[in-house]
């Protein structure tokens, strides 16, 4: 892939997570001027529109240079994990209260976020949105397509760690423990794209949203991206959704799948078999009891006769001890 391909793709993946052209033109280090022509260039292309959204595509460029930069194929039930933010607990730092002070003296370019209540301040590394809270780091991460949900989530952490030593090489601050990492995920989505089921959702127009038995959405169809998702969206359980739905699809597309009237056939001989069976069990234990019973009745019969021949014999010494007395 050529780098120009990969640069036009970059600038339209910063497009569409809403980051401005002064902020595409910092994160590529390009002036703003150079990000303007390339939307110029990218409408009469057709991959945005002139409200500076992304067309179709204009998706399918973006999809396409990340799954080849990245050395992963588009296979279906492909795990593109997204939305995923990481909350990391910093250490007390002196002067961090007075963030903006810090920011301007390291001469970076900083948004502050006012959420109503309190406010914070908003930075831009590797095209990462970076919130500086009081207390802690907020993340949010990109995209990881691979091929199951652990193997995305070890790359997030991967990116993760580097991202934060980055973020302290730019405040020249040393803002966690060496030894240990303390954070907690604050949202995660886990999509199958080119997933078949989605695919025929979106092929007949429905929507498909699955909630669990507390009214909590686990699992949805969506088709943000062109990519034909079924995704695990609850922000603890998702990972965990979408192995068992990735199995789930997995198993029924490679290993042999039967009819509905199959499975009743078979059912139905299991039933006979096992029923047949069950008489034969019937037979052997009533077979057992008789031998039980022939096997009492020979005891008793060896213990009467056993008893007459001791009666005998004792009888027998008793009449040869009284002759032998006589003829004394």
């Amino acid at each position: 892939m050529k780098k120009r391909e990969v640069y036009q793709a970059r600038i339209l993946r910063l497009l569409s997570n809403y980051l401005t052209i002064e902020q595409i033109a910092k994160t590529l280090n390009k002036s703003p001027k150079t990000i303007y022509k390339a939307f110029s260039n990218y409408i009469k292309k057709g991959w945005i529109n002139k409200d500076r959204t992304l067309t179709s595509n204009g998706i399918k460029k973006v999809e396409n240079t990340i799954a080849i930069s990245q050395k992963v194929e588009f296979q279906p039930n492909t795990i593109r994990l997204h939305n995923l933010v990481f909350k990391i607990n910093i250490k007390k730092i002196k002067g961090w209260k007075n963030k903006e002070k810090l920011l301007n003296l390291r001469q970076i370019s900083f948004k502050t976020i006012n959420l109503g209540t309190w406010k914070t301040e908003q930075i831009v590394i590797d095209n990462r949105k970076i919130w500086l809270n009081p207390k802690r780091l907020i993340l949010y991460m990109g995209d990881y397509y691979e091929n199951t949900p652990f193997e995305a989530f070890e790359k997030s952490l991967q990116d993760m760690k580097g991202l934060i030593q980055k973020v302290e090489k730019a405040l020249n601050l040393n803002l966690i423990n060496k030894d240990f990492i303390d954070f907690e995920v604050s949202r995660q989505h886990y999509a199958l794209i080119k997933n078949q089921l989605a695919e025929q959702y979106n092929k007949d127009k429905k929507k498909l949203f699955i909630y669990d038995d507390e009214n909590r959405l686990r699992l949805l169809i969506d088709n943000s991206l062109n990519l034909k998702e079924f995704e695990a969206v609850h922000n603890e359980k998702s990972r965990d959704d979408s192995t068992k739905v990735q199995d789930h699809f997995r198993d029924l597309l490679e290993k042999e799948s039967y009819k509905p009237s199959e499975i009743k056939e078979i059912i139905d001989r299991l039933a006979k078999e096992n029923l047949i069976l069950s008489q034969n069990v019937n037979i052997y234990h009533k077979e057992i009891r008789e031998h039980r019973g022939l096997v009492k009745d020979i005891r008793k019969y060896i213990k009467v006769i056993t008893n007459k021949e001791i009666k005998q014999r004792t009888l027998k010494e008793e009449y040869q001890n009284s002759l032998t007395n006589y003829i004394r």
